[in-house]
């Protein structure tokens, strides 16, 4: 039987490698002789990837972290 971290790994390694290989084939469409954007247009894109991993850091760092209150 499989325990939760050997889960946390199989399952956080396969998703990294899906989320790294399309953070790939977004920068493919940064060649300008296939497409057209504006400095706006990644502006958009880079505010939501920073929102996220703002998100993805307070997911991880939150579940550790003790409550202020103690006795």
């Amino acid at each position: 039987m499989e325990n939760k971290r050997d889960r946390f790994k199989r399952i956080a390694t396969r998703r990294m490698q899906n989320v790294l290989t399309e953070m790939n084939r977004l920068i493919n469409c940064s060649n300008k002789n296939h497409y057209e954007y504006t400095e706006k247009d990644i502006q958009k894109m880079l505010k939501k990837l920073n929102e996220k991993i703002f998100e993805l850091k307070n997911a991880f760092a939150t579940k550790d972290k003790p409550t202020d209150f103690n006795f």
